[in-house]
């Protein structure tokens, strides 16, 4: 998960980041931070690019203060860089011309000009690489910690060794997720580190957090109200890293689906559906059970029958939600049981239900 100019932006505070152009090109990678105080012909006249690729450029300009017609020709050697976007010190570029605005929007190139409320570029230019460098990190620690979930600890030494130190009685996992479960960026990851202390150990996992701690978590006020988390139980000794995660995901998943904070030992039968969900060969035969029932009933009668499970065998409300008249339901699930064999609804749920919760 690379940092883009928007994640740079929030990660250094957009403050005085005034954006005149390329607004489709936000999602530029930015991996270096260079600095364009020369003339141009010295940038233009090399045999090798002066920029390294996906960089971020600020430059006060001062060398084409009495050449403004330098600056599109620049921007077109920057391109040609592979420069991710370009930061103007304004000083002397006031008003950019419209045929360089024009550029930049059609090359998806994002212009911004630095108000008085931007940093000193020397201390701009700091807090960038700080933020690259804490990206590379996290790209790094996300990486080897879906290595060690697939098997390999060979390879991650040093990572292993730390979460080895975690890894002992009493400790725990969390796997945390925004309730619109976009991902976090790297601002919220590290006001996560700040927030929660008892986090002994910390990564993002796809779109959401991992954590490791030997205490159960405590969100400070006004932090938990966009957050859902899944706990795992506490590790005993033959628990390993792989079972703390599936445990939290497992509990997540109940959250996901149940709208509470869930920890995995409160689960009861919902912990074997989950790892059922888990198992391929489980996941695979029970399609195609429910594929073998569509085709005997009708979408129409099998659409029913899923929605009578999700509803917990209520009538009235499985009517309600296909607006239909409880005894259409009725006479649905009749027909589907007289098919099948069951003497009623109830053996219906009983035998198929679970089927539609390892599938949901």
């Amino acid at each position: 998960m690379g940092l883009t100019v928007t994640g740079l932006l929030d990660t250094i505070d957009p403050k005085g980041f005034v954006l005149c152009a390329g607004f489709n090109g936000l999602k530029n990678p930015i991996m270096d931070v260079g600095i364009l105080d020369h003339e141009f012909d010295l940038m233009k006249n090399k045999e090798q690019p002066y920029f390294e690729p996906c960089s971020i450029v600020v430059s006060s300009l001062l060398f084409m203060k009495d050449n403004p017609e330098q600056l599109l020709p620049t921007i077109q050697q920057l391109l040609q860089d592979k420069v991710s976007s370009l930061a103007i010190q304004n000083v002397y570029f006031k008003d950019i011309p419209l045929a360089v605005l024009n550029y930049c929007n059609e090359k998806n190139f994002p212009l911004f000009l630095l108000t008085e409320e931007a940093d000193y570029l020397e201390n701009l230019i700091f807090k960038i690489k700080n933020s690259i460098h804490q990206a590379d990190y996290l790209n790094y620690l996300e990486h080897s910690f879906q290595q060690l979930l697939n098997g390999d600890e060979h390879n991650f030494a040093s990572l292993y060794q730390q979460l080895s130190l975690v890894l002992k009685p009493q400790s725990r996992a969390y796997l945390i997720e925004k309730q619109d479960q976009a991902v976090f960026s790297l601002r919220e990851y590290d006001q996560f580190k700040r927030d929660i202390p008892q986090a002994a150990f910390l990564t993002r996992w796809k779109n959401k957090l991992f954590v490791l701690t030997t205490m159960e978590l405590t969100f400070p006020p006004g932090f938990k109200s966009n957050l859902i988390g899944g706990c795992s139980s506490n590790q005993e000794q033959n628990k390993d890293l792989a079972q703390l995660f599936e445990e939290s995901l497992l509990a997540l998943e109940a959250n996901n689906q149940f709208g509470k904070i869930f920890h995995y030992d409160d689960l009861g039968i919902l912990a074997l559906i989950g790892k059922m969900k888990l198992n391929t060969g489980i996941t695979k035969l029970v399609d195609k059970l429910m594929a073998e029932l569509q085709a005997d009933f009708g979408i129409e009668v099998f659409q029913t029958v899923l929605i009578f499970f999700a509803a917990n065998g209520d009538i009235q409300k499985t009517a309600d939600t296909l607006f239909i008249h409880p005894n259409t339901v009725r006479y649905r699930i009749k027909t589907v049981c007289n098919k099948l064999g069951f003497q009623s609804e109830f053996e219906l749920i009983a035998n198929y239900g679970l089927l539609f919760k390892i599938r949901k």
